[in-house]
């Protein structure tokens, strides 16, 4: 299989029907993802223009001249019986945390600094439309290619996200936390000047420790700086103080993906352990259908990073000592206080045994002077 299948096959494969669902978790602030699309009642359907690469695909995949203006269309066709008002909106691909491109709105993602072209800014919409029931509306983009010419690819996607009250959300409850189902159509939206072929090329930029859900892990941004995909990404990393041979930390995965002038952070989780102190050094392995890199970079941990990580992180056991000496301390003081009533009393009874002698010889002596 050559590359431009593979790139197609990862596309495919993302936009799956088309549609990407999320819900958003009340209360802890996480994210989880869904595939349920039977919930969906209505549908999305691209109309593909003449200057597509290729008809087959459920994707624009779209070959334009440098400046050149044209207009896409996507119909929209609602099947339920009440009017549905869907917002359209676009966004520039980038790589989420797994690995994986992602052609949704990400309102936490910066544009990575190598991107010479935002998609949201060559790309406008509606914004927002109202389909009546039973009916189909036709979605017009309207798209400008970049004045100046450039190899390679620009990836992102247009989103259709229906509109929803907050009384008709729906909603499902797991261990005590409300979730809310957000469904969102994504049609992937690929532009080139030329069919110029662009390896990309990876960099390793910042290492650091951190934490990912509540858990310590060291981070590694891995970015893409070209305008190509990386494909069948395979990787490989431990981290060892320096100085030693022993990993501490390791994660190798596989089937990963970039998209275009992207970056992610490789996270390298500690499965409980706490983080310590020092300086540390990190080795990793990538390969692809593109290329191969080596990576190695030096790191440090603080005394105060890892105290404040080793804290919040709730997969670590927390040290029991200072119950034990809590406990201890309360009963030493509960001894003390029994040994103290008891060495109380012994004196009260010794007091009063003297006091009673007292009495008594001061008696006899009276009487023997009365006699």
């Amino acid at each position: 299989m050559n590359k431009k299948n593979k790139i197609r096959q990862r596309i495919m494969r993302f936009l799956l029907c088309s549609v990407t669902c999320v819900s958003i978790l009340t209360g802890n602030n996480m994210q989880a993802e869904a595939a349920d699309t039977s919930k969906l009642d209505y549908g999305i359907q691209p109309l593909m223009p003449e200057n597509q690469r290729s008809q087959t695909q459920a994707y624009f995949d779209l070959l334009m001249e440098p400046g050149q203006e044209q207009t896409l269309e996507v119909k929209i066709t609602n099947y339920a019986e009440e009017d549905k008002t869907i917002n359209v909106s676009v966004a520039t691909a980038s790589t989420n945390s797994g690995g994986v491109a992602d052609y949704g709105v990400r309102s936490n993602v910066e544009a990575d600094d190598t991107l010479l072209y935002k998609m949201e800014d060559l790309v406008s919409t509606e914004g927002r439309i109202v389909v009546p029931a039973g009916e189909t509306h036709t979605v017009q983009l309207k798209v400008l290619a970049p004045s100046s010419s450039f190899d390679g690819i620009l990836a992102g996607g247009i989103n259709f996200k229906e509109e929803v009250e907050e009384a008709e959300q729906e909603k499902t409850t797991e261990a005590g936390v409300t979730i809310i189902n957000e469904y969102t159509y994504v049609v992937a939206l690929l532009m080139r000047n030329n069919e110029a072929e662009v390896q990309p090329d990876l960099q390793l930029n910042k290492v650091f420790a951190t934490q990912s859900n509540a858990k310590n892990v060291v981070s590694a941004n891995i970015q893409n700086i070209l305008p190509a995909y990386v494909t069948d990404m395979k990787i490989g990393a431990a981290v060892k103080k320096q100085g030693s041979e022993e990993a501490l930390y390791e994660l190798d995965q596989e089937q990963m993906e970039m998209a275009p002038n992207s970056n992610f952070n490789y996270l390298i989780p500690l499965n409980g352990k706490a983080f310590e102190a020092g300086d540390y050094i990190l080795s990793m392995e990538v390969v692809s259908n593109e290329g191969s890199w080596s990576f190695q970079q030096e790191f440090t941990i603080t005394a105060e990073e890892a105290r404040k990580l080793n804290e919040t992180d709730v997969s670590i056991e927390k040290s029991k000592l200072w119950l034990y000496m809590t406990i201890g301390a309360g009963i030493l003081a509960f001894l003390f206080l029994i040994f103290f009533l008891i060495l109380r009393r012994k004196r009260t009874k010794k007091q009063k045994k003297r006091l009673r002698e007292l009495i008594d010889e001061i008696i006899s002596r009276i009487k023997g002077q009365a006699i």
